[in-house]
């Protein structure tokens, strides 16, 4: 079998920094993970530009070496990068830009819509040698990431996974073909209906299995086409069973969905997790942690939710209880008061006081409507909206100025930072990775008070962990449903 490639597109002045790369990529493809293609392996007398196609039409990686005298190609312009491009859409190549000099890459909005390497666009020329050396090995790690990944189409057709978030008011659903590139994913858009209320066990499985039917007959897929299904569900999971021990959302307790779906479509495997270890695995494969050995996601909506991934695993800790920094106490009972009014708001586990209790979507209205109802002046648009409000309609408010807003934002955002604090002293990620509903709106105007928060509660190594926002802010749980099925996950668990 003819083992994966990947293309690197440059510009002949740039032949250096070319060299620096491949000599990296070298190192793997040692290991028979790729073959890195290189246009001098052209003979004298073949059309060079007909070769480049060819091999751009091979590869499952391209790395993209930006600078000015790239972007000003014009065989790179007219040919190479249509090719790339339409192979991109296809969902049949994924790329890897990476900014090597100085250039005016954030005016083309094919690139600037691309996350770009390093990560910030800070150009390689500029660095330091060492820090130049360290960029490059991550850079090549992530290629060889991507492999693992599933980019390898030698495995011939393994079957549509059916992937589906459960959640407290919605259902989300699609099908997924895991040998198909990561990239493809970020334009997915699922079948979505909501939850039918009220609601029980016998209903939801009934839901769920009517869903994955209209998903399947939405495209054109039997049965006999499926391979397995994941399921994301919204609350504690005991992932061996598939069974959702108890859904708060929902008001449900001791679903046992493996059980009942495997009954309902015959000799099709069924997975499920906890959605916010879901949404974990989406970032990991084919969102911002795919270049990060150690991170930890949290996911803001209704709740907050949590994922922890430890040597690009998703650690799952005892009673597959790992990572719930929701559920971490930020206030304790006030023991010498009875009045209501003085303790902190209960939370959906039962508790007082926990992080979810303070920040959750629900949460952030509940102070918005406090906060103008003692606002002095009464024209702020928070009063306006009155009971109409929502999180992003706060959101949209604070970012337009609007002062009452931008306090609700700030004593959102500096609850969180406590609690995002405790999580990195505790458990030293590279990185921690926002994402979920709220952070649509709110994830530039939350961290920059978030930050500050850190450098007081942090230890000092600590304080200069990366804030990132998710790169799948509404859909990484139910892709990551499906990815319950790739092939990197303990196949033991799941026995």
């Amino acid at each position: 079998m003819t083992r994966p490639s990947v293309f690197v597109s440059y510009s002949h002045r740039d032949a250096s920094w070319k060299a620096e790369v491949v000599r990296h990529l070298k190192v793997w493809e040692a290991e028979g993970r790729f073959v890195v293609w290189e246009d001098h392996s052209i003979e004298a007398g073949e059309d060079w530009s007909s070769k480049c196609l060819a091999a751009i039409d091979r590869a499952q990686v391209a790395i993209l070496l930006i600078s000015q005298d790239f972007l000003s190609s014009e065989f790179v312009r007219e040919q190479e990068l249509p090719r790339l491009l339409e192979r991109r859409d296809q969902g049949t190549l994924s790329i890897v830009p990476v900014i090597a000099k100085h250039s005016a890459w954030q005016e083309l909005p094919w690139l600037s819509s691309q996350e770009v390497r390093p990560r910030g666009g800070e150009p390689l020329q500029g660095m330091s040698e060492a820090e130049r050396e360290r960029t490059l090995v991550a850079i090549t790690n992530e290629v060889a990431a991507r492999f693992e990944e599933g980019l390898d189409r030698g495995g011939g057709d393994m079957g549509k996974i059916v992937g589906i978030d459960l959640g407290s008011t919605k259902i989300a659903a699609g099908t997924f073909d895991l040998t198909r590139a990561g990239d493809e994913f970020k334009k997915f858009s699922p079948y979505v209906e909501k939850v039918t209320r009220p609601t029980d066990e016998i209903k939801i499985l009934d839901q769920v299995e009517a869903v994955i039917g209209k998903v399947l007959d939405k495209d054109n897929l039997a049965r006999s086409d499926v391979r397995g299904i994941g399921i994301a569900a919204p609350g504690q999971v005991t992932v061996p069973t598939g069974t959702l021990l108890f859904g708060p959302g929902l008001g449900v307790t001791n679903v046992d969905f493996k059980a009942y779906l495997e009954d309902q479509f015959q000799e099709v495997e069924v997975r499920v997790d906890n959605d916010a270890r879901c949404a974990t695995r989406c970032e990991l494969h084919y969102g911002v942690g795919r270049g990060s050995e150690n991170f930890a996601c949290i996911f803001i909506g209704t709740g907050v939710g949590s994922g922890l991934v430890i040597d690009r695993r998703i650690y799952y800790g005892n009673q597959f209880c790992a990572g719930e920094i929701g559920h971490s106490t930020l206030n304790l009972l006030d023991r010498n008061s009875a009045q209501p009014e003085n303790q902190p708001p209960r939370c959906n586990c039962g508790n007082r006081g926990c992080l979810e209790a303070y920040v959750n979507g629900p949460a952030i209205v509940e102070l918005a409507k406090k906060t103008a109802a003692s606002w002095p002046d009464s024209e702020t648009r928070l009063s306006q909206l009155g009971e109409s409000l929502s999180a992003k309609e706060v959101a949209q408010a604070a970012k337009d100025g609007d002062p009452a807003a931008i306090r609700v934002t700030r004593e959102v955002a500096e609850l969180l930072g406590h609690g995002i604090s405790n999580y990195i002293n505790i458990v030293a990620p590279d990185a921690i990775v926002l994402g979920g509903g709220i952070m649509k709106g709110f994830y530039q105007q939350m961290t920059r008070h978030i930050r500050p928060i850190m450098n007081r509660r942090c230890l000092d190594p600590l304080r200069t962990t990366k804030l990132a926002r998710a790169r799948f802010i509404t859909h990484g749980a139910v892709i990551g449903a499906a990815l319950l099925f790739h092939k990197s996950e303990n196949e033991g668990l799941w026995a």
